[in-house]
């Protein structure tokens, strides 16, 4: 995550230390925030295994909605941000940590859900439709 200052804005407070978790056999992630609609209709027990991960700390009056399994490590936090939502998934979205994460089958859900919550009765946002192209990484 880096040093920037827009790191205040975060769901989560960056370390000042190496913070990278990384591992051939990956980790699992773990639901704390059952109701939260980010989570809706989504099984993390069925995500494939994410190869790595930044070590952070959950910021004052967020919420940590999935932890990484065996740790208290955030996976997932938000939190609201002046008039806005922030929020916080400690890996990579994309296939370097999460070589096989595009082809989960919530993978397209748990990010329409996640930019649905975070533009929903935000001001001066405007939606659009998201559609995976994990075929093309």
């Amino acid at each position: 995550m880096g040093t920037h200052r827009a790191k205040g804005h975060l769901a989560v407070t960056c370390l000042d230390i190496e913070d990278l978790r990384e591992s051939t056999e990956g980790f699992t992630g773990s639901t704390v925030a059952t109701e939260h609609p980010i989570l809706a209709n989504v099984d993390l027990e069925t995500m494939p295994p994410i190869l790595g991960y930044n070590i952070v700390k959950p910021r004052e009056n967020c919420e940590v909605l999935a932890t990484w399994n065996g740790t208290n490590d955030p996976l997932l936090a938000v939190g609201l941000f002046g008039q806005g939502k922030v929020l916080a998934y400690t890996s990579d979205p994309a296939p370097h940590w999460g070589c096989n994460f595009v082809y989960w089958e919530d993978y397209q859900r748990f990010w329409s859900q996640a930019v649905d919550w975070l533009v929903t009765n935000s001001p001066s946002v405007h939606t659009s439709n998201l559609k995976s192209a994990a075929k093309e990484f």
